[in-house]
């Protein structure tokens, strides 16, 4: 479940799981939100409407999005877990 009151413009992008029951798993990209629905990327371009019950942020980041050096791709998900870690 995602929780919409605590979302920031840095959850934009973040790996998402679509896990309604009785239906298959996705992984897409949060796109935005309002106060009753997450819009997430599956395949297109566009958002969808999710319901917030229904998804979840995808647990870990794969090393390969990461980057410890300032300036580069990975460098603000870097900080933002490095941050997590107190």
């Amino acid at each position: 479940m995602i929780d919409i009151s605590k979302l920031t413009d840095a959850d934009k992008e973040r790996n998402v799981i679509y896990h309604r029951e009785f239906c298959k798993k996705e992984v897409g990209k949060l796109s935005s939100w309002n106060e009753h629905y997450v819009f997430v990327r599956f395949k297109g371009p566009n958002g969808e409407a999710c319901e917030p019950d229904d998804v979840s942020f995808e647990i870990g980041t794969p090393i390969s999005e990461l980057s410890g050096r300032p300036g580069h791709a990975g460098y603000s998900e870097f900080c933002r877990i490095a941050d997590s870690w107190g």
